[in-house]
């Protein structure tokens, strides 16, 4: 936590402006973007994030996306291959739609967590749409954003997710954007 909270005093003492995924998409579409934005994101929706995360977020008023793998809300995260990882907590539906949605947009992250670019281009169509309709469903309000599980991703998994009704996606890499 102290880690994460100096890291958001930096932010704000550099000036940089943040901004959920779809707020920082409607910026750019509008020509509105501030002098220097910056886009926070999580991913997995891990009960930690509810407990530490989300009470930062909103002291220093820095708004976030999270990615959740609609599947496992409530349940534990099968998939993660660090040891510290393994058995975490997903949060449940009544936590999710529990965020002031300025401060912490909801987005998809497939249903399952697979990686998309390697599965049949069956199941990664239904990862996508399933995500996106047990998320919009859960929560009862629409859903933007996408991010792909791994960070994978080919030209035909971002086809399925902007017909899908995504207008955003999101990919993890170990570089500057």
């Amino acid at each position: 936590v102290s880690a994460f909270k100096e890291q958001l005093l930096l932010i704000k003492r550099h000036g940089f402006t943040c901004l959920t995924i779809s707020a920082l998409v409607d910026a750019i579409d509008h020509n509105t973007l501030p002098e220097k934005p910056l886009a926070v994101t999580f991913d997995d929706g891990a009960d930690d994030f509810a407990e530490n995360a989300a009470a930062l977020l909103a002291r220093y008023d820095m708004p976030a996306t999270m990615y959740v793998p609609s599947a496992y809300v409530g349940r534990f995260m099968p998939w993660s291959h660090n040891d510290l990882n393994v058995g975490r907590q997903i949060m449940g539906w009544d936590v999710l739609s529990g965020f002031d949605p300025t401060l912490v947009e909801l987005g998809a992250h497939s249903a399952t967590h697979p990686q998309l670019d390697v599965v049949s281009r069956a199941k990664s169509r239904k990862e996508i749409i399933d995500s996106k309709a047990q998320m919009e469903k859960g929560l009862g309000r629409s859903i933007r954003s996408f991010a792909y599980p791994h960070g994978y991703h080919s030209a035909a998994v971002r086809r399925m997710v902007r017909e899908a009704g995504f207008d955003s996606a999101s990919a993890c890499g170990n570089r500057w954007s």
